[in-house]
């Protein structure tokens, strides 16, 4: 999906256009799923479903406005933080206190940030600051659906599609160009577009398949991969060349993120066992 939207952005293509792609996707796929699986729509959603939805909105519109800015592997590398924004928001929101290995992590974050920024910044390219915006709106978000209970998946899926979509839709209107911005599209840049869509619907599904059969902190260990890739897109499509500050801060920003996760998958993992009664030994024995 960021190659996609990073090759519609090298074909002029506005980022409120490929953010609307990414929305409309999902949007037409799960309303029809809904539709055939005569799922309850939620309307009247809990105030919880409706951070998720419009927290993660606004991740969406920074992130596919950082993807017009940045290379791709730098996006989605800063966009990745949102484990240690969880771990940090958790206490205020859920009363939740961070451990200790938090704040060391933290630390070695907002360096690899630094790293990060540190070529855009002097070129006068702010749009890293989008990236982290979106990382910040997504554990917003994350932290939104941890409340959300009673609610099925696709229902949850759907009104965020439908948030999304509006959401998109406004950042167009309030443009003033939301009719020519849609017509003024070169034909070259139909396909990607349409990946964007094609990308965006899969990986919602796939992601959330995921998370619903899988272990979260496992899976979302694995999902930074796809800095990785992100990273062998620049270097192969657009001939990146990675200098060793950029590689260093991509480390000191996923590193600690994939340390947060682990040891969350970690301490889920620890069975307490309750004291077994006393029993007599001869009742033991009769028992075998």
């Amino acid at each position: 999906m960021g190659a996609c939207a990073s090759a519609a952005g090298r074909r002029d293509v506005p980022w409120e256009v490929i953010a609307l792609a990414r929305a409309l996707g999902p949007f037409i796929v799960v309303g029809v799923m809904c539709g055939v699986s005569r799922v309850r729509i939620v309307v009247f959603a809990p105030f919880p479903l409706w951070v998720r939805s419009i927290c993660g909105s606004i991740s969406l519109l920074s992130t596919f406005y950082a993807f017009t800015r940045l290379p791709v592997g730098d996006v989605l590398t800063l966009t990745n933080l949102f484990p240690l924004w969880v771990a940090i928001l958790s206490w205020p929101l859920l009363g939740h206190p961070p451990t200790r290995d938090v704040w060391p992590s933290l630390a070695m974050g907002l360096i690899g940030i630094a790293l990060i920024q540190q070529p855009h910044l002097t070129e006068g390219n702010y749009a890293s600051f989008a990236a982290l915006v979106a990382s910040v709106m997504s554990s917003l978000a994350m932290i939104g659906l941890h409340k959300v209970k009673n609610i099925g998946t696709r229902a949850i899926i759907f009104h965020f599609s439908i948030v999304s979509m509006f959401a998109c839709l406004m950042n167009l209107w309030i443009s003033g160009h939301m009719d020519a911005r849609l017509l003024d599209v070169p034909q070259s840049a139909w396909w990607p577009l349409f990946g964007v869509a094609l990308s965006a619907t899969a990986g919602q599904f796939f992601l959330t398949l995921a998370f619903t059969q899988g272990h979260p902190a496992r899976v979302s260990i694995v999902g930074l991969s796809q800095a990785g890739f992100a990273l062998a897109y620049d270097v192969v499509l657009w001939g990146r060349s990675l200098d060793t500050t950029t590689i260093v801060g991509m480390v000191f920003v996923l590193g600690p993120c994939a340390w947060m996760m682990w040891r969350a998958e970690e301490q889920s993992e620890i069975v307490v066992t309750p004291p077994e009664p006393d029993v007599p030994a001869e009742i033991v024995e009769q028992q075998k």
